[in-house]
């Protein structure tokens, strides 16, 4: 007997009348609509049909993290049925080209599990449906990273996909009949959380916040006082970002940031500078050592404080020359920049990487660059520093808090899939792999100053 669809869920609204006593001794009828807006996805052949419980006619499934992928065989034919077999798979394909023609193609498996829900050696005659349920790994099967949600790269040269399906497979008995296939596309989306804060049983409360500061030094021609005493001594700038640590953010929360630009001789200089701080998505894909990524700002960050403070030192006498006076007297100063940046949108971001193959990733960048009101001043809008710096940090799609119902952990992250339609792009190109941050090929250069204010120098982090 052929199994109803109410076995694997409601496919239409059911309407239930509910009577409800009041306070005061009366009586009040109530409708509850149950509506199930997944009826069910559909695959047809000759042989038999493939039924996942969720999806609908024309919409794949759509799973999240531990949430079973369920659904029934149901056979046109009993007869001559050797075996069945269900198959859950992963893999991420990647497809390069070269003047519109395809010259090469990676296919990584990122996992499979197969069950055998009927065989004729252990079991009479089929019926005319079987069930089955399968699971989503939590990591991939050659490495211990994470399984990757469903995506998508179309780039010019290159197109890759992390895709997931079910492959069914009747096999049925005698050399001359022919075995039963068929494969449902399905989308996986799972949800993660950054991990919860440590705090030890002596540890102030608030706790206070842990910073991750990383130093950019670099060498400013001689101006000033100083470029009159010394004229081939340069002067030395120093640049201080500070995050929260450990980089890791729920998207869509607020990432807080503070930037420190201090000059030891002149205070003009960290003043007449800007700063501009972006966070950048990173798509990226290799082959033989050759990089592809396409790269999107997300958000902008909103500088909420300014301030400046002034140092004292003594290595320079007072001086009556006009803008050099207080520099030298006060040894310089130190503009404060804080602010704070929206890691893109709630539930729509996540970094992942297949080790050696693709990745997400996100990073903030921070621009120091000097003030468009010093544009018309060419001789010291060149002398100030200008450079960037990107930072990788690692989003998740949910905070700590929201996963810790069971519910919600396994509810699909949705906005995953939106996010793959975004084309706020910085471009992409090919380029050869380098260390360091996450800045490359791909994004639009900045230019630099004609003269020596550029940040080689030394960084270094403090933990």
């Amino acid at each position: 007997m052929k199994l109803q669809n109410s076995l694997h869920g409601p496919q239409h609204p059911t309407i239930t009348p509910e009577t409800v006593s009041r306070g005061d001794g009366t009586t009040q009828t109530f409708t509850r609509v149950a509506v199930n807006p997944e009826p069910g996805h559909v695959v047809k052949s000759k042989l038999f049909d493939l039924h996942l419980n969720k999806g609908g006619e024309s919409t794949a499934p759509t799973y999240g993290r531990g949430e079973p992928v369920e659904g029934y065989i149901d056979l046109k034919s009993r007869d001559h049925i050797a075996e069945i077999e269900v198959t859950l798979r992963g893999n991420l394909q990647v497809e390069f080209y070269a003047q519109g023609m395809a010259y090469d193609h990676v296919d990584v498996p990122l996992f499979s599990e197969t069950k055998k829900v009927y065989s004729s050696t252990f079991s009479g005659a089929p019926m005319q449906s079987h069930s089955f349920s399968l699971h989503f790994p939590p990591n991939c099967t050659a490495s211990e990273q994470a399984l990757p949600p469903s995506w998508v790269m179309a780039q010019p040269g290159v197109n890759a996909e992390v895709t997931f399906s079910i492959h069914a497979v009747v096999k049925r008995k005698g050399i001359m009949r022919s075995n039963g296939e068929l494969t449902a596309k399905v989308e996986y989306f799972p949800r993660n959380a950054p991990p919860p804060e440590s705090r030890s049983p002596t540890e102030s409360f608030p706790p206070q916040p842990k910073l991750r500061v990383l130093e950019i030094n670099c060498n400013l021609p001689p101006m000033g006082r100083s470029g009159t005493d010394k004229p081939m001594v340069p002067t030395q700038f120093k640049t201080s970002i500070c995050l929260h640590r450990p980089l890791i953010y729920a998207s869509g929360s607020k990432i807080p940031f503070t930037v420190h630009l201090s000059s030891p001789v002149h205070t003009t200089v960290p003043a007449s500078l800007d700063l501009e701080v972006t966070l950048v998505k990173i798509s990226e894909v290799y082959l033989h050592r050759k990089k592809y990524d396409k790269k999107q700002i997300i958000s902008t960050a909103t500088i909420t404080e300014r301030r400046s403070e002034l140092g004292v030192s003594d290595i320079a006498p007072r001086s009556s020359r006009p803008g050099t006076a207080n520099e030298t007297s006060t040894g310089g100063s130190t503009s404060i920049l804080s602010g704070k940046i929206r890691a893109g949108h709630s539930g729509e971001e996540a970094s992942w990487s297949v080790k050696g193959v693709a990745s997400v990733k996100y990073a903030l960048r921070f621009v120091v660059s000097p003030s468009k009101q010093l544009s018309q001043f060419i001789g010291f809008h060149d002398a100030l520093p200008h450079f960037e710096h990107s930072e990788e940090i690692v989003l998740t799609t949910d905070s700590f808090s929201t996963l810790l119902n069971e519910a919600a952990v396994s509810r699909p992250a949705i906005g995953l899939r939106s996010s793959r339609n975004k084309t706020n792009t910085l471009g992409s190109q090919p380029s050869t792999p380098t260390s360091g941050s996450p800045t490359g090929a791909g994004e639009t250069p900045v230019p630099r100053p004609r003269h020596s204010a550029r940040p080689s120098l030394s960084s270094g982090f403090n933990q």
